[in-house]
């Protein structure tokens, strides 16, 4: 009967994330599903009533069944969603391979569920709303020898461990060689510095529209890499966590990103600069290891060398990670479950299979050897950096993390000469915010 059950609800869920059925629209009539199903009309009856009960659905009194208005951000058991699933087509082959194997269903336009793959920043900022996997990693994997252990070491929060990474990477900068030789342009130097860096670009912009130059945006992984490097923080941890960004360092931080940001011309990031650099029409690509595989499937022959992010007067020699993690929400109960989910996903046959695809570098080390060549121009550069990498966003709470990406996100497309006002009004807000939700916690959390 559990079989028929969840027979039902996925295909009811699959009329709706296939937009057969879309928001607002009436679901076929029980008869007519348990029919399609060769089912019973109970079983179909006893399912709706469930998922309008979840949410997803609404039940209307002698009209029918209809899809709720907000279905995508209801959070459904035995959902696994994946946050680049449309994009990385490995991350949706890992998924649907375990969950063919341990009877969950891959989510397609759910925002969440039991089962998630998240970047860094949204993991650490929405940390308590995820299982510790210390005790079941350190139970599938003893201490964890054929694993990069210290990436572990920022998803750590009080003590649990909100996160298994999957893949991770440090950032660095590829350069496209066939442009910088087609323009004479001298390539960067192994330490190259922040002002050879901007006299690059200004160099480059003699034969390159500026929006073919760099992938410059104001998102907060790509700003807080070059912050936290020039010597800003966004948040001291030795000071309880007050906002330390509008002090001078961070000041003089957000002054170096703003400098890009003009030299380039406000150009912004498009969708399409993957494409332009795989072919030869753009010249430097920021990112981590996992946007190799978006270029591949522009063109797998594009030739491109790394150097790591320019070094800046005063600041830090460290490297923002950009990590994919397995994190199981606290509603998920089914512990036999959750140990199958780490044991498969980082087993040796899915980390080869993310090594085979080239993208990011696996978890375990010995999948990373197969995938990371050291002859290699850009695999050595992020092979250097490995042991400096840290996701140190410091960024604890969803209501922070929204206010400093986008108080941050704005702030980064603002003249320049509003910026440090902004700045000190967005710290006040901020801190502020952080008084209240300390007061809440102290005062009124049972």
């Amino acid at each position: 009967m559990k079989d028929k059950n969840i027979q039902i609800r996925n295909y009811i869920l699959d009329l709706i994330e296939n937009d057969r059925v879309q928001a607002g629209e009436r679901l076929p009539g029980a008869r007519k599903v348990a029919k399609e199903l060769n089912s019973s009309f109970t079983h179909v009856q006893a399912v709706v009533e469930s998922l309008v009960q979840c949410g997803v659905l609404k039940a209307v009194s002698r009209s029918g069944t209809y899809v709720a208005e907000e279905w995508q951000d209801r959070l459904l058991s035995y959902n696994f969603f994946c946050y680049m699933e449309r994009r990385v087509k490995v991350l949706a082959d890992i998924v649907d391979s375990v969950c063919a194997s341990y009877g969950i269903r891959p989510c397609r336009q759910f925002q969440q569920g039991s089962a998630e793959i998240r970047v860094s920043h949204y993991l650490l900022s929405h940390h308590n709303e995820y299982l510790d996997l210390s005790d079941i990693f350190r139970e599938c994997f003893g201490n964890g020898d054929d694993f990069y252990m210290h990436v572990l070491k920022d998803f750590y929060i009080n003590g649990r461990l909100c996160g298994l990474p999957i893949v991770f990477s440090p950032r660095v900068i590829l350069y496209n060689v066939d442009v910088f030789k087609r323009f004479n342009c001298p390539v960067p130097r192994k330490d190259w510095t922040w002002d050879e860096f901007l006299d690059t670009i200004r160099y480059l912009k003699n034969y390159l529209p500026a929006g073919s130059i760099f992938n410059w945006e104001n998102q907060i992984q790509s700003f807080n890499t070059f912050f936290v490097r020039a010597g800003g923080n966004l948040f001291d941890s030795t000071d309880g966590f007050r906002p330390q960004f509008d002090n001078a360092a961070g000041l003089k931080a957000f002054e170096y990103y703003i400098e890009l940001r003009d030299l380039l011309e406000n150009s912004g990031y498009h969708e399409d600069f993957y494409e332009k650099f795989s072919n030869n029409e753009a010249a430097m690509l920021f990112g981590a290891r996992q946007i190799m595989y978006r270029l591949n499937k522009f063109n797998p022959n594009y030739n491109a060398c790394a150097v790591k992010l320019p070094s800046f007067p005063g600041g830090r020699d460290t490297n923002l990670q950009g990590s994919d993690l397995l994190c199981i929400r606290k509603s998920c109960t089914d512990m036999d479950l959750i140990k199958k989910l780490v044991k498969s996903i980082l087993s040796k046959e899915m980390q080869d299979m993310l090594a085979a695809s080239h993208y990011g570098i696996p978890f375990r080390k010995s999948s990373a050897a197969k995938a990371l060549d050291p002859a290699s121009c850009y695999d050595s550069v992020f092979i250097e950096e490995i042991p400096k990498i840290s996701a140190a966003y410091n960024i604890f709470t969803p209501e922070i993390y929204r206010m400093i990406r986008n108080g941050c996100g704005r702030i980064c497309c603002l003249p320049k000469e509003q910026i440090t006002s902004e700045v000190r009004d967005l710290a006040k807000a901020v801190d502020v915010m952080m008084k209240l939700e300390k007061f809440e916690k102290d005062n009124y959390t049972v």
